[in-house]
């Protein structure tokens, strides 16, 4: 059954194919799943394998030429992305598709099922990451990497330009209420400065008086 003919049948749901591709050489199969048609998916690879081809099935398509491989669709799906999910990886069992039987590094998306190649290269990368080394040093009781530096005020600006004019979400705003509920204020016990007075009487302007034009104790703090 075509994939058009499914979705004229059932038109609020989700439906997307399983296609597989297949080696005839040496009988390596890649699983794969796609919400358009699988063949628009297949090209996709094949135009992958011109160019740069950076899966191990663009690798392989480059390697052995178009012509030694067997492209078909296997299934098609109507569901929720998990049911996408577990008919790629049943399929994918079936046919031994991860590496390195099979050209997957892993079945389905999000946490999916790893090959033992892409659990090791995972955990290379982790482990020569500086958030990997910096978590390792504190289970360790070992002095944090960043700890005595301090950031630039380029650094600092940066960031504050990022996060400007980005409203906190309400879950937010109360997780920052909760987590200052009851505990003392970080200015218990400071002062401001003569300057700093000075700046926050400027900013407090009476929109009352503004409008009437007339000089009360609050306004007259302006002219500082």
């Amino acid at each position: 059954m075509k994939i058009n003919l499914v979705r004229y049948q059932f038109p609020f749901q989700r439906i997307g194919e399983i296609y597989l591709i297949r080696n005839r050489l040496n009988g390596m199969c890649y699983v794969g799943q796609s919400i358009n048609t699988g063949k628009s998916r297949i090209k996709e690879h094949i135009s992958e394998a011109k160019l740069w081809p950076k899966s191990l099935v663009s690798q392989a398509i480059r390697k052995f030429g178009v012509e030694n491989f067997d492209f078909q669709v296997v299934a098609i799906c109507i569901g929720t992305q998990q049911d996408f999910d577990d008919a790629e990886i049943e399929i994918g069992m079936q046919e031994c598709a991860l590496f390195p039987t099979g050209f997957n590094k892993k079945l389905g998306k999000g946490r999916g099922i790893w090959s033992e190649f892409q659990k090791q290269e995972h955990s290379r990368i982790m482990r020569d990451s500086e958030a990997h080394k910096a978590y390792h040093n504190s289970i360790r009781g070992l002095p944090h990497p960043c700890k005595g530096y301090k950031r630039s005020e380029e650094a600092r600006l940066k960031d504050r330009l990022v996060k400007l004019g980005i409203p906190r979400s309400q879950k937010t705003c109360q997780k920052m209420s909760a987590s200052h509920l009851g505990k003392p204020s970080n200015f218990l016990g400071r002062r401001h400065t003569q300057e700093t007075r000075q700046k926050m009487m400027r900013r407090k302007v009476c929109g009352i008086c503004k409008q009437s034009g007339h000089n009360c104790r609050r306004c007259s703090r302006k002219s500082f």
